[in-house]
């Protein structure tokens, strides 16, 4: 990794300026989340490949590790107007030694958890994706007691999720490509606040993670970033396989920085949590900005070439062959979802 540094700026809830995790490593930043009983940790973990060994946690600036002496910097500002949103920026660096296979990571631990908060990444999680699972792939069968049962309970594939199992610790592991928005977020009804991470997708050690894990008293529940993501598992198809992730050597002068934005404020329901969502988005990333790549005569062109050709005339008849099968096909995105428009 040579002279790695990568910039991710953030945003915390607090209305008091600015705050400093070295001089006050525990008290501050308690305080910064205590509405929703949260508290920041900030860590260097080392891996087996995707087994993590060892985490190694600041308390303060310095971080001696048995690989080498590890910096930590950290900042929080408020955002004038607007207490409830507080811009952060944390970096990391190792000054001396070299770490092997080893990852940064910033988590928001919220002791006091309820296994009933609405838990959101956008286009991956909803409610924390909590209900029955079945199947291990593509289209799994429908299990005998969802047939003719007006009372079945919402039923989703194997995909990630907090478990709806008791006495069942969870653990949802992402990368910020598989989110719409690169964000965390979870309504409390019983605290009646809402809480919102925005990141930033890339780092120049790829896409970060994003990992909530939930312990098995669902009384905990952590949300953290990491750079780089470094997942066991991840998900397919309705299934899930390894994911070859792999964290990244360190030496000496490496460094990297972590960005975000946190929001913690009053919310009564779901709706207001999805209202500031939308709200919130872009905040981090700016507005979308159209990129002019291919002239559409281009995009014309190669799509025309792709399915001349695909019309076929048999003894049977005429059809169109929407794929690179020669068969006629009926369902799902072949035949006659497409047949009839052309």
């Amino acid at each position: 990794m040579k002279n790695l540094r990568v910039t991710l700026i953030g945003f915390l809830c607090l209305s008091n300026g600015m705050v400093s995790l070295a001089q006050q490593p525990v008290e501050s930043l308690n305080k910064l989340l205590k509405d929703i009983n949260g508290s920041l940790r900030l860590s260097v973990k080392e891996f087996n490949g995707t087994t993590l060994l060892s985490e190694q946690i600041f308390n303060k600036e310095s971080l001696q590790t048995k690989t080498g002496n590890w910096s930590m910097q950290f900042k929080a500002s408020s955002v004038l107007g607007h207490p409830e949103v507080m811009d952060v920026s944390t970096s990391f660096r190792l000054n001396s030694g070299i770490a092997k296979a080893s990852a940064v990571s910033v988590s928001f631990d919220f002791s006091k958890w309820n296994s009933e908060n609405y838990v959101l990444v956008p286009a991956s999680v909803y409610n924390g994706n909590r209900y029955r699972a079945i199947g291990n792939g593509y289209n799994p069968q429908y299990q005998k007691d969802m047939y003719y049962n007006p009372s079945v309970p919402l039923t989703i594939s194997n995909n990630p999720r907090l478990s709806i199992e008791e006495g069942k610790a969870s653990l949802i592991e992402l990368e910020t490509g598989n989110a719409a928005t690169p964000a965390m977020c979870f309504f409390s009804k019983k605290e009646q606040k809402g809480f919102i991470v925005l990141t930033w997708q890339m780092t120049k050690l790829g896409s970060s993670g994003l990992t909530i894990a939930e312990n098995a008293t669902k009384d905990s529940c952590s949300f953290s970033i990491s750079a780089p993501a470094v997942r066991k598992m991840v998900t397919g198809f309705g299934d899930f396989h390894l994911s070859g992730d792999k964290a990244p050597d360190w030496k000496s002068g490496d460094e990297v920085a972590l960005g975000f934005k946190v929001y913690v404020f009053s919310a009564s329901s779901i709706p207001d949590l999805l209202k500031k969502f939308m709200q919130v988005r872009k905040d981090l990333s700016g507005l979308n900005n159209p990129r002019n790549i291919l002239p559409m005569s281009k995009l014309f062109e190669v799509s025309t070439d792709i399915c001349r050709g695909n019309f076929v005339e048999v003894p049977e008849g005429s059809f169109y062959r929407p794929e690179n099968s020669k068969d006629f096909q009926l369902g799902w995105v072949s035949g006659m979802m497409n047949t009839y428009p052309c």
